[in-house]
């Protein structure tokens, strides 16, 4: 993809440790300033980003999380997305997640923004768990339909603080609840990583399911803090610039701590995404050569 594609990038941040670091790597990639938003509670982050992608009147509006780690493939995502029906609102990459350690769909939305207006009718003006997922839901409705691309475009949760991922275990709890079962034994059983010890402790506690306020970065925001201090893990401090190689190293080595602790919990965890995405024909052999790819590329740079 060129760097002078028509794509608006906007940044989604409230507190995290990898805001910048995004910024960083996304400017460098799209070569142009990158737009921040925040916002309480995320309703209104999001009508924000829609709302910058508007204004910049760019052909698409791409929105990161700021939890996470850009990688290039979010620029081959606007390439896959130029060959597409004019009739879809959104396409989505693929991140690998920390907490939940496999490939899904997180954290990036590339939108049509044409349709934007359309969509922004579309989101209700009352608390709801999610909100994005709702408003592209009902697009799709409209026959504005969503596309889920195989690219990886990054890594999801990594190099978070300690308290923040307290808050995101509890969000998985209810958000993913299917998919605890398998979940919950791998951050048990992984002591020696940081922020699966967080997450065993934030499920060890009694949530009432349903609640959009999990959503926010302060519920319970106390009870996180205690956990940390009991643990007796330190805030890290500010996060330097990380490589491509840097990235590739923090992918691999989550890979062997998930799969050591349980392969067969990951293998199905990977499989009942692919499933809740996709349907009877999961993905998973697609997302692993993309991932293979991904590597290789690293690798070739090093």
């Amino acid at each position: 993809m060129s760097r002078d594609a028509d794509v608006a990038v906007v940044v989604r941040e409230c507190g995290e440790r990898t805001a910048d670091e995004c910024v960083r790597a996304l400017g460098e990639m799209f070569g142009r300033q990158i737009q921040r938003v925040s916002g309480t509670p995320f309703r209104k982050t999001l009508i924000k980003s829609l709302q910058a992608g508007l204004d910049a009147g760019r052909t698409w509006t791409l929105c990161v999380d700021a939890d996470v780690l850009p990688t290039p493939g979010l620029m081959a995502l606007v390439d896959e997305a130029n060959d597409l029906p004019s009739s879809v609102f959104e396409v989505q990459g693929l991140v690998f997640d920390k907490l939940i350690p496999i490939y899904r769909p997180a954290g990036n939305h590339l939108y049509r923004t044409a349709l934007v207006s359309k969509a922004l009718g579309l989101i209700r003006p009352v608390p709801v768990l999610r909100p994005e997922s709702e408003m592209i839901n009902a697009m799709a409705r409209q026959g504005h339909e969503f596309h889920q691309s195989l690219r990886m475009v990054g890594l999801h949760d990594f190099e978070q603080h300690p308290v923040d991922v307290f808050s995101k275990a509890l969000l998985h709890r209810v958000k993913h609840d299917y998919l605890m079962e398998d979940v919950l034994p791998i951050w048990r059983s992984q002591a020696a990583c940081d922020d699966y010890r967080v997450a065993a402790s934030a499920a060890s506690l009694h949530v009432e399911p349903g609640g959009a306020e999990l959503a926010s970065r302060e519920f319970m925001r106390s009870e996180a803090n205690t956990v940390v201090q009991r643990l007796g893990l330190e805030g890290p401090g500010q996060l330097e610039a990380i490589s491509l190689s840097e990235l590739g190293v923090m992918l691999r080595k989550a890979q062997v701590v998930a799969l050591g602790a349980d392969a067969g919990a990951v293998g199905r965890l990977q499989r009942s995404v692919d499933i809740a995405m996709c349907g009877e024909e999961p993905l998973s052999d697609g997302w692993r050569r993309r991932a293979q790819s991904w590597l290789a590329h690293w690798r070739a740079r090093k």
